[in-house]
């Protein structure tokens, strides 16, 4: 399956593998995070989403990050996070010290 939206990201991901939980309103789904950037990140979760999906996706035992649906496809979840970059690496602790920079690979 090729990677949706692979070539519009503004930061490059980096392949992981965390627990996760997805908050969609007042309900809470575990989900696994595959691969994570200071911009959104790819998750597995067989849940039907539309995309602009407002969510919150927590990552582990980090603060939760408000983001929205940019894509789903059969049991994946492309979420794009609402916070600056900055946040998210502060949000995700020694997580988000080890993302890279948009200018970096």
């Amino acid at each position: 399956m090729a990677e949706a939206g692979k070539y519009n990201r503004a930061f490059p991901r980096r392949t992981v593998l965390f627990k996760g939980a997805l908050r969609v309103n007042s309900h809470q789904f575990p989900c696994s995070v595959l691969d994570l950037s200071l911009s959104g990140a790819r998750i597995k979760l067989d849940l039907p989403l539309a995309s602009d999906t407002e969510v919150e996706l927590t990552i582990q035992d980090h603060k939760p990050l408000k983001a929205q649906v940019a894509w789903a496809a059969e049991g994946f979840l492309g979420l794009m996070f609402k916070a600056s970059p900055e946040t998210v690496k502060v949000s995700l602790g020694t997580v988000g010290e080890r993302l890279p920079n948009a200018d970096q690979e």
